[in-house]
């Protein structure tokens, strides 16, 4: 798993308060309908002062992330 140091910040309900967020990304394969295989990234956004989960996104390898 790699590590991101992002700019967001969202509201975390363990602190109560916005917070920076702490991003994580990881790449699992995912056999398609057609006998393929496709790179998914999974983003984790944790608050950066808990830890606590905030939220995550996939992507598929070939799109475009803004990080």
């Amino acid at each position: 798993m790699n590590h991101l140091k992002t700019q967001l910040a969202e509201y975390c309900q363990h602190c109560k308060s916005m917070q920076n967020l702490k991003g994580n990304f990881s790449n699992r394969e995912q056999k398609t309908s057609d006998g393929g295989t496709r790179t998914i990234i999974t983003v984790s956004y944790h608050c950066e002062c808990c830890h606590n989960f905030i939220c995550s996104e996939e992507y598929e390898q070939n799109s475009q992330l803004m990080f």
